[in-house]
């Protein structure tokens, strides 16, 4: 408030206190963060998966992703081999 008085008192009304900036940018979250959807709970998410999907819930997040990675893998070759 002190930083606006002066700048008024110098004419520049209007103007925007550059520490309020700093700590606006400080402050500021990513896009990610912001974009990225709260995690649901697994006791929630668990009734909704199938049985074979289930495990992973539990898994820690390096396992998951070769999980992931590998049933995508297989869920590719078997729909090239429907072709």
């Amino acid at each position: 408030m002190d930083w606006a008085m002066q700048e008024a008192k110098r004419g520049k009304l209007g103007a925007v206190d550059p520490a309020s900036i700093a700590t606006w940018w400080r402050e500021r979250k990513s896009v990610t963060d912001v974009l990225e959807p709260e995690p649901i709970a697994s006791e929630k998410l668990e009734p909704l998966l199938s049985e074979a999907e289930q495990p992973l819930v539990h898994l820690p997040e390096p396992e998951l992703e070769e999980e992931l990675t590998g049933l995508l893998e297989q869920q590719k070759s078997a729909d090239e081999q429907r072709r």
